[in-house]
């Protein structure tokens, strides 16, 4: 989980989750290392990704990798903080560019942070030691197309920024 690469790859399988970081790609790539880096390029998520709580996401559930050129065109359905047509939740380090997002993004949880239609929620946080390697995150050359429905916070691009982030 600290270094690695996800390409083209295409999912059209529907997917859910009882807990969090559910993705239509990968549920979860995280953490960090000085001397590694982890990247998902070209991939695309055809299938419902619906999960019971939060980081949902059409590519990605929980982020710290160089997410690029990938798209969603599948509706995503949660119930909890980050839910995303890409990446639910981008934390600590990474990017989101050049990605698009063309399905219905829901949140069933009118209270929960972060529903967008790229990217839910960026936030810095974690443990140090889990992660050395922070950088201000960049969402960049993203389009949405898709509805946003429901959660505290929502965008069509970004849901919630805590801390920092180029958009």
């Amino acid at each position: 989980t600290k270094s690695g690469t996800i390409s083209n790859c295409t999912n059209y399988a529907s997917i859910s989750g009882t807990g969090a970081n559910i993705g239509g790609i990968v549920g979860a790539a995280y953490y960090t290392a000085e001397d590694g880096e982890m990247s998902i390029i070209g991939c695309h998520n055809y299938g419902t990704v619906t999960g019971t709580a939060g980081a949902v996401g059409g590519i990605a559930g929980l982020s710290s990798a160089k997410v690029s050129n990938c798209t969603n065109a599948a509706p995503i359905q949660g119930n909890g903080a980050d839910v995303a047509g890409i990446v639910a939740e981008q934390q600590n380090y990474g990017s989101v560019i050049g990605c698009m997002n063309t399905a219905d993004i829901t949140n069933n949880n009118a209270d929960a942070y972060g529903t967008g239609g790229i990217v839910g929620w960026v936030r810095y946080n974690g443990a140090a030691a889990s992660y050395p390697k922070k950088a201000v995150i960049e969402i960049m050359n993203n389009i949405n197309s898709g509805s946003i429905d429901g959660g505290n916070d929502g965008g069509g691009i970004v849901g919630t920024v805590y801390n920092s982030a180029v958009v």
